[in-house]
């Protein structure tokens, strides 16, 4: 087992995970198994309390970006995110402009927007998010076979959304302005307190690619 999803939370009382979570497992006991926290707390989990998260293969293996530094790659080159929203029936996707940091091997993803609207009220229910990536594309024309097909370079993953606090908003958006190579502009201070800015912690993601030969 190497990696579960929290189910159920026994310990009521601990704020170091909830339902949702996911976790690398450190090490396994007779009742459960042993997981760090994301600030660093070791946590005992009985075995009612997670379920394991069944790794699947990519059906086309032979266009998997398995490179993590590949991946960054792509995700440098993108200039649009899509986040998908729990929202009932349906999922909810919002295209948004975004500025990433990568520390230690571990992605962090930073947008901006409104104060207020739809996926404020989404995040507010459920704050798991899915995200999506693509760039490179090209449409490549096999004429004399009668068939086409497109080049494409893409990232997909999952992680947790949370409010960027108004003493980091400065840093957060300097981090998203850099991604779209003016990190020096001049931001008007003034508007910042009515913006509100997120970050997205990424806990796993895949890529893909296809590139016609």
């Amino acid at each position: 087992m190497k990696k579960i999803r929290i189910i159920k939370k026994n310990n009521e009382y601990s704020m170091e995970y909830n339902i949702g979570d996911t976790f690398n497992v450190d090490s396994t006991w007779y009742g459960g198994v042993n997981v760090t926290s994301r600030t660093g707390i070791p946590l005992s989990l009985d075995k009612d309390e997670y379920e394991e998260i069944k790794e699947s293969s990519m059906r086309r293996s032979d266009r998997e970006v398995k490179s993590f530094e590949e991946m960054i790659d792509i995700m440098e080159r993108c200039d649009v995110c899509r986040l998908a929203f729990h929202d009932g029936v349906y999922p909810y996707i919002l295209p948004l402009n975004f500025g990433m940091r990568v520390e230690n091997g571990k992605v962090t993803l930073y947008f901006h927007g409104a104060g207020e609207g739809k996926k404020h009220d989404l995040l507010a229910r459920n704050n798991k998010v899915c995200f999506e990536m693509d760039c490179a594309h090209r449409l490549v024309l096999i004429e004399d076979e009668g068939n086409c097909t497109m080049e494409y370079e893409s990232v997909i993953g999952y992680g947790t959304v949370e409010n960027v606090p108004e003493e980091d908003k400065m840093e957060a958006l300097r981090i998203l302005m850099k991604h779209y190579r003016r990190e020096d502009f001049p931001f008007n201070e003034a508007v910042v307190p009515r913006t509100s800015v997120w970050k997205l912690t990424v806990e796993s993601m895949t890529g893909k690619r296809r590139m016609k030969r």
